[in-house]
This record gives structure tokens, sequence and C-alpha cells, in this order.
């Protein structure tokens, strides 16, 4: 009896263990997500690019999850013409609704 309360102790402070690092991975992505900012950036730049045609210049992504994030400058060229230029970007996501896998944004602001 004595083995099983043991191995049922470790087991427990193993899940005990998991489960405060899931966490904190969790929380540091939500409020230091400048560690993950360039992987965001790549897939961002990526992702529209492969829709659009022309160049797209996106400068700093700065923020967190919590307060939104600034983007900026942006600029969208074709060919040598610009398309679309702005200062920057605020994007605020929801995350009650990202929890569930859809990406909702409560509020988006374009400084000219």
């Amino acid at each position: 009896m004595g083995d099983r309360n043991r191995i049922t102790a470790w087991f427990i402070r193993l899940i005990v263990l998991l489960l405060i690092f899931i966490c904190s991975i969790f929380f540091m992505f939500l409020l230091k997500p400048q560690y993950f900012i360039e992987d965001l950036e790549e897939y961002v730049e990526n992702t529209i690019l492969s829709a659009i045609d022309g160049t797209l210049n996106i400068g700093k992504i700065e923020g967190n999850f919590i307060n939104g994030f600034n983007i900026g400058p942006i600029e969208y060229l074709a060919d040598t013409s610009v398309i679309f230029s702005t200062k920057g970007i605020y994007i605020d996501p929801d995350l009650s609704r990202s929890a569930f896998g859809t990406i909702v944004l409560s509020e988006v602001k374009i400084d000219n």
C-alpha cells in the first residue's frame, strides 16, 4: 500500500508541475508576446503577401493580447506605386472568442 501512495503522490506532483508550466507559458504569451512577435509578424506578412501582388512593409509590432497591439508604419506597394500607407494600426483582440478558435478583433484604429 505504501508504494501505491508514493506513486499516486508522485503522479499528482507531476500533474501539478505540468499545469504550472502550461499556465506560465499561457500567461507569458498573453502578457509578453515579444517572444512570439517575430513568428507572428512573419505569419501575417506571408498570409497577406500570398493574397496580394506587391510589396508589404510592416514596421514594429508592439503590445500584448491584453492591452492590444500597435503595428506600424505599414506600407503596401504595387510596382513603384504606393497603394496603402499608414503611420500605424491599433488592434485589440477579443480574447473571450479567441479561446474558442475564432479570431475576433474588438477594436481596430488606423492612424493616417
